[in-house]
């Protein structure tokens, strides 16, 4: 069962929108979080997984575009939907920009939400589906019985995405010295530090540019990388072509 959180000022909406989830949709999608603003929301997500956020453009407080800019800056969740009244599609459109997986127009019609609800299902599965193959292929990624250095290989597979994954910073976070880490890294998995993550990051990277959800600046930024074009220096250092041409080719 896949976890929504609902976001929106008026009491009776959320009522409203909730009816409209038929029973095929309900056997797939729960709506286990509401929220009457984007401040809720944000507070929600920091403290609960949730699969996708459905919310409205205009509320108080804080609204649907700068939830949706934190979300996505704090990596709280992958699919956000935007509700948009007609004067609102150009914040919607600008919403797409910024990373939103669709918007649906207010009145919302119960048909365009269960065409919504198969996409957002397809991609949610297919997304899990290339996560568990991923995490599969470089769990241990040649690294022997060694406990601590599983952990942090799946800790730095788990925070692909930080903008800080450093030497300094995982050996902080485990209670290790760095260099005695940094040696035992290398001997455990064949691998010095950054090589590995840099490695973890572009196997990710690939992963994304498959699903052609997200322009390649938007992936440089869900992998930590500030700058496009040093991560697309490091892409074409790792994989020979640079991230558009590996895009075209598969």
């Amino acid at each position: 069962m896949y976890k929504i959180m609902l976001v929106d000022d008026t009491d009776i909406f959320r009522r409203q929108f909730k009816r409209l989830m038929d029973f095929k949709v309900r056997n797939v999608f729960a709506i286990v979080y509401e929220a009457r603003n984007g401040k809720e929301a944000v507070d929600i997500a920091k403290k609960s997984a949730v699969d996708v956020i459905i919310t409205d453009i205009r509320m108080p407080v804080m609204d649907g575009i700068e939830l949706l800019q934190e979300i996505k800056k704090l990596h709280l969740c992958t699919y956000v939907v935007l509700l948009s009244e007609f004067a609102d599609f150009s914040s919607a459109r600008q919403g797409i920009v910024f990373g939103a997986f669709d918007f649906i127009e207010k009145p919302v019609d119960g048909t365009k939400l269960s065409a919504l609800f198969e996409r957002l299902k397809t991609c949610i599965e297919e997304r899990k589906s290339t996560e568990a193959e991923f995490l599969q292929n470089n769990t241990t990624d040649g690294t022997s019985g060694n406990i601590m250095i599983r952990n942090i290989c799946r800790y730095i597979q788990d925070n692909v995405g930080a903008a800080v994954l450093s030497l300094d910073s995982v050996a902080d976070r485990f209670f290790v010295n760095k260099s005695y880490l940094s040696r035992l890294f290398k001997n455990e998995t064949g691998k010095n530090f950054v090589d590995y993550v840099t490695g973890i990051k572009i196997k990710k990277a690939k992963i994304l540019l498959r699903e052609r959800r997200l322009k390649i600046y938007e992936i440089a930024h869900d992998l930590g990388y500030e700058d496009e074009e040093y991560f697309s220096r490091i892409f074409k250092r790792v994989e020979g072509i640079n991230a558009s041409e590996y895009q075209k080719q598969v």
